[in-house]
């Protein structure tokens, strides 16, 4: 089993300038990231790598980049949103619902350049059905009952629509939080590309979680509108054992 160097030409520069806990216990393993967010992070990741068109496909030891998607106006409607059930209360009507909603998220919407959601307005046939469809996902949610911020909450995986890393958002932007997606799910990736089984998982993963998309998955794909991908991608992943029976 050849152990790999760190690859220091690849580094993520916004990581720790030295790794001491990494060199002790391994890289990023943190309590925080459930395997639940492991999951969704190797899925974002498989999804990135797909759309590059080298899924499961590593050409050299650790050169993994990825640009993953951040869907914040799905993000911002299922988490961030507050507002509809006071609005049905109020017993508006359609028209006033819509309204007033697209006033408030044009208030209140976080990390997005344009807080223009009034695309939603055609692809429900009234506000009711909308709120509902809201309702739906954020009941269904991964552990949507936490005390997270909403931009570190996350939609079920119905398929890729529904798929982003974690971020953090204030007042000066958008940025990577490693918090909860603490490279795990990359790690795990590495790991399924350097299996040997590596062109059989790709066949099963790609086809079954993105060929088919379900119908719940196009209703993700109606909030969120075309996918938003980060600006710049992301570097560092590290996986240091070349091969390992585990992998197979």
């Amino acid at each position: 089993m050849e152990i790999l160097k760190r690859p220091i030409s690849r580094e993520d520069r916004t990581g720790p300038a030295f790794w001491i806990d990494e060199a002790i216990w391994g890289h990023r393993l943190h309590d925080e990231q459930t395997p639940w967010l492991i999951l969704l992070e190797f899925l974002g990741v498989l999804r990135s790598e797909e759309l590059a068109g080298r899924a499961l496909a590593e050409d050299e030891f650790n050169t993994l980049t990825y640009r993953p998607q951040t869907q914040l106006r799905l993000r911002n409607l299922i988490f961030n949103n507050p507002y509809l059930l006071t609005l049905g209360a109020e017993r508006l009507s359609d028209d006033a619902a819509w309204t007033k909603w697209l006033e408030l998220m044009e208030q209140n919407a976080g990390g997005l350049e344009s807080r223009d959601f009034s695309y939603l307005r055609a692809r429900f046939d009234s506000f009711d059905d909308f709120a509902s469809v809201v309702g739906f996902l954020q009941s269904s949610a991964i552990e949507g009952a936490s005390n997270k911020r909403w931009s570190s909450k996350f939609v079920f995986p119905f398929g890729p629509s529904a798929l982003y890393e974690d971020a953090a958002v204030t007042a000066s932007g958008v940025s990577t939080d490693r918090r909860f997606f603490a490279r795990t799910g990359e790690i795990l990736y590495l790991m399924l590309c350097r299996s040997k089984r590596a062109a059989d998982l790709k066949e099963r993963l790609v086809g079954k979680l993105f060929d088919q998309p379900t119908v719940y998955d196009r209703l993700v794909a109606a909030l969120q509108g075309d996918p938003q991908l980060a600006e710049n991608e992301r570097p560092g992943s590290y996986l240091p054992c070349s091969t390992h029976p585990i992998f197979d």
